[in-house]
């Protein structure tokens, strides 16, 4: 309760919101409680990011689109779902698109989600600093961004550990640079 109290203050004082489920049913009492509890907490984000097991764990739907456009009629102004070395999937009432993964010799894969949602905010929060909405973005908008996102979830997994293994933002630039 206090979580859902700070989350909808936060929001009502215009923060954007991101929610990442980070699956681990060892930590709920049932499969069902996890599902019910992460789905509660979607709907508080403006922003959501699931990894395409736990979309259609949330959901009970397989079909990555349809599931994900649940997921924004229940509230998501864009949902991202990905898809480990494969790339990521993103979703908006109005935009949809898909970006591959970038190739890279994983050490560790602890991390590499927080990696892609660092990324992901680090290019959302200019535009919504100006007030422009995530829902509100074209995919040619989103399509750098997540490209972006991608790059940081790909750099992670080079490195042990989470935070220690997150790059910076000169060694994501470099990246992507050397990527073209």
């Amino acid at each position: 309760a206090t979580t859902r109290r700070a989350a909808d203050l936060a929001r009502a004082a215009g923060a954007l919101l991101s929610y990442d489920p980070n699956l681990r049913l060892g930590l709920w009492p049932s499969a069902e409680d996890a599902r019910r509890g992460m789905r509660e907490g979607m709907t508080h984000a403006q922003v959501v990011k699931v990894s395409e097991e736990e979309l259609e764990f949330i959901t009970g739907i397989a079909e990555t689109e349809r599931a994900a456009r649940e997921l924004l009629s229940d509230g998501a102004e864009l949902v991202a779902v990905t898809a480990g070395a494969r790339g990521c999937r993103f979703f908006t009432a109005n935009a949809q698109g898909e970006l591959p993964g970038f190739p890279v010799a994983a050490i560790d894969t602890t991390g590499a989600g927080d990696g892609f949602v660092a990324g992901m905010l680090t290019g959302l929060l200019p535009a919504w600093r100006q007030g422009r909405r995530p829902g509100e973005m074209s995919a040619a908008e989103l399509e750098p961004l997540f490209r972006y996102a991608n790059a940081v979830g790909a750099l992670t997994t080079t490195r042990h550990g989470a935070i220690p293994a997150l790059p910076t933002l000169r060694q994501v630039d470099g990246f992507l640079a050397r990527e073209g």
